[in-house]
């Protein structure tokens, strides 16, 4: 109840309504699902461009898309996490694959805030990771037992992918040795 009433708080403060969903009785996964979706529009439509723009395409022709999530097991004790799956084109190398937990995108945005040098990275850069860093964490913190629900994963998909296309639109993001290792 705590990450519902968390998460509806956030729509709240983007000034939505409340979700048709949890009035009808659906689950406190999909309402907070619909909350987390509804905040990212809301940051979406707030962006200088109107209803948010799309990042600018990065540099080098480095692409990278969030294409899913899959449950995984881990180790022998029955304990399972999730995975999200990453396509990576360019950085002249073939098309590849990997998969991330949530975690890792989280020490991603650490590493690029610890290693990346101030005078290399621009102010508008450094906000960006610092701005993600919080989300991620909110959403960790929040998202709890319940990470592991479709409703849950379908929109940290959409928020991973969000993060990602805008740490992109920077060069200096894009040529780091953080990021390197993480798309490794």
């Amino acid at each position: 109840e705590e990450q519902l009433a968390y998460a509806l708080s956030l729509s709240a403060a983007a000034d939505v309504g409340p979700p048709a969903a949890a009035a009808n009785g659906a689950s406190e996964d999909e309402a907070l699902a619909w909350a987390l979706q509804e905040s990212l529009n809301a940051e979406a439509a707030a962006q200088p461009g109107g209803g948010g723009a799309p990042p600018a395409a990065p540099p080098a022709g480095l692409r990278v898309v969030v294409t899913g999530a899959a449950e995984v097991s881990a180790g022998g004790r029955g304990d399972t996490h999730m995975v999200y799956s990453l396509e990576v084109e360019g950085q002249r190398r073939p098309a590849r694959t990997c998969t991330r937990r949530f975690s890792a995108f989280v020490e991603l945005l650490n590493r690029l805030g610890r290693e990346a040098p101030g005078e290399r990275v621009s102010r508008e850069a450094r906000g960006c990771v610092d701005g993600w860093k919080t989300r991620l964490l909110v959403e960790k913190r929040h998202a709890g037992r319940g990470a592991k629900a479709p409703a849950i994963v379908s929109a940290r998909v959409a928020l991973l992918q969000r993060m990602l296309d805008e740490l992109l639109a920077f060069p200096e993001i894009c040529s780091s040795a953080p990021l390197a290792a993480f798309l490794a």
